[in-house]
């Protein structure tokens, strides 16, 4: 039965296409039919054949065919066989079990037949009260496609009758001031020209407002040399001032033995503005590493430096252990401490190590 599982049950309107539907169909019916007959031989009928009563006979279709709903086991509905014609017990019961094998055969092909067709007519229902429900619900949203579209509609009606009022109100409101405009510019016209009149009946040998201005205006001292060269050497908020390093003739091996292998892109933060760039450049050399490169940026009371620069052997340790603070020792035996950081570290990274919070020490009242 298998086979019967490969039917087709598509729905086909065309005549030509019905005929080749029911043709291959039929064929596979007729396969399913007649597969069990293949080698129905060697496995019962030579056991058939040796049957001589019909007892022997029952027992044998009980045990390979077994009971049926049709006829009991060594029956059929019809009458094969009379009294008066003596028909050897062999072919009486070889056509006896090849009708049963095949009628049981049969059944099992109608029975998958009109189950499927059942299967087939309840799906059908399904699909058409889904199909009814559906239908159902497109109608109920047309109708409020169309109440909304009605009520849309009406809306930009009233929207655009009031924009229609107030474009009216507009207009006359700018012709109001474009009036009230005209008036005041003839208004100014006519007093322009009594100033003029009045311009014109003074004397011409009086001075000016403005030569008497020119006359006792003092003359504005020019800033001296030290002045300038204290301008210029004082950065202005946000500008960004490189300094060139003189590197010089620096013995290998001693900066293989007292400073790191590989230079870093880093940072400092928190320097007084009014350090020299040059002061600034000797403390780093002299106390955390050697400068290779460095620009100064300036941040209203503090400066930020950028160097690319070799750690000594200490501060290497420290970079690498994620400490950021850095003692710089003035002239005047003044520390200060300052903080590095990799100069790619993004803002929240440093956001998130410096955060804080308060928190108040509650006590149990004894």
């Amino acid at each position: 039965m298998d086979n019967m599982d490969n039917m087709d049950t598509t729905i086909i309107e065309n005549e030509e296409e019905v005929s080749t539907w029911v043709i291959n169909n039929k064929k596979t019916c007729m396969k399913a039919f007649f597969n069990p007959f293949y080698d129905i031989f060697d496995r019962f009928l030579v056991e058939v054949v040796k049957c001589k009563k019909i007892e022997e006979y029952i027992d044998l279709e009980t045990m390979i065919i077994k009971s049926t709903s049709v006829s009991k086991p060594g029956k059929i509905p019809i009458r094969l066989n009379k009294p008066e014609t003596k028909v050897p017990a062999v072919y009486y019961f070889l056509s006896l079990f090849l009708i049963k094998f095949a009628g049981v055969h049969v059944d099992s092909v109608v029975e998958f037949l009109l189950r499927r067709e059942y299967t087939a007519a309840v799906s059908l229902k399904r699909i058409e009260t889904r199909y009814s429900d559906l239908q159902k619900k497109f109608e109920d949203l047309e109708k409020k496609v169309e109440n909304s579209a009605d009520s849309a509609l009406i809306n930009g009606l009233v929207i655009i009758q009031d924009l229609e009022n107030k474009i009216r109100n507009l207009e006359a409101d700018v012709i109001a001031k474009e009036r009230i405009i005209l008036e005041k510019n003839e208004t100014n016209n006519s007093l322009w020209e009594k100033i003029k009149e009045k311009k014109e009946e003074q004397p011409t040998s009086q001075a000016t407002d403005m030569e008497i201005d020119k006359k006792t205006q003092k003359k504005k001292k020019r800033p001296t040399n030290k002045k300038r060269k204290r301008a210029q050497a004082i950065a202005k908020t946000g500008m960004i001032t490189d300094l060139v390093i003189d590197k010089g003739d620096k013995d290998k091996d001693y900066l293989e033995k007292h400073f790191a292998d590989k230079s870093h892109d880093i940072t400092f933060y928190d320097i007084p503005a009014y350090w020299s760039d040059e002061e600034i450049l000797g403390l780093l050399n002299a106390n955390v590493g050697v400068v290779e490169f460095i620009n100064f940026k300036r941040c209203h009371k503090y400066k930020t430096v950028r160097t690319m620069l070799r750690f000594s052997k200490a501060y290497e340790k420290i970079y690498t252990e994620g400490g950021v603070n850095v003692s710089l020792t003035r002239n005047n035996d003044r520390t200060y401490f300052i903080r590095m950081f990799d100069s790619h570290l993004p803002y929240s990274k440093f956001k998130e190590k410096f955060r804080w919070q308060v928190l108040k020490r509650l006590e149990d009242d004894v």
